[in-house]
């Protein structure tokens, strides 16, 4: 161990060429660190996840958003955080979801538009923010919907109830 702190003092006294005397050894120690940090750590620096949703529209009242993981490195128990808000700026930003799950359906929302983001918990970078609206059917859509369903209904229940009466009056006779 001691030959290894050796090491980072001469180094350090090297690469910022102060002499050991005027630096104290733990802010060589420290100075080192944070350069090593800078030269080794950036090739294991990890990316935001990628966030998408089925749908930037929501007419039915829900839609699933999903995020890849952004390194192959990763393991599949990773935590995410995913966050909503209603502004774009996330100053009004809640967390919806902590976990391992690379997906989430979101339902039960008013119509408006809605902001996403996720991230890693162990990495401070957000994913690109997605927007998505919610914006249901009318009351008379709903309404014609509903309307043209129970004529359905009705029709098959006719059909089924005239087919039945035909089948029973052939079996009559025959």
């Amino acid at each position: 161990m001691r030959l290894w702190i050796e090491k980072i003092l001469l180094f350090s006294k090297t690469i910022c060429l102060l002499p050991v005397r005027k630096a104290s050894a733990l802010q060589l120690m420290a100075l080192t660190a944070i350069i090593f940090m800078s030269i080794i750590m950036p090739q294991y620096a990890v990316a935001a996840p990628e966030l998408n949703s089925d749908t930037r529209l929501s007419t039915a009242g829900y839609f699933q958003l999903s995020w890849s993981a952004p390194s192959s490195t990763l393991t599949s128990s990773e935590q995410y955080v995913l966050q909503q808000a209603e502004n774009p700026d996330f100053n009004d930003a809640k967390t919806l979801y902590q976990g391992p799950d690379q997906a989430s359906v979101i339902s039960g929302l008013g119509d408006r538009t809605y902001y996403y983001r996720v991230r890693l918990v162990i990495d401070p970078d957000w994913s690109e923010t997605l927007a998505v609206e919610v914006k249901h059917h009318s009351l008379s859509r709903a309404i014609g919907f509903f309307t043209l369903g129970a004529l359905m209904f009705l029709a098959t229940a006719i059909v089924l109830l005239r087919g039945a009466r035909v089948r029973s009056e052939y079996l009559v006779k025959h």
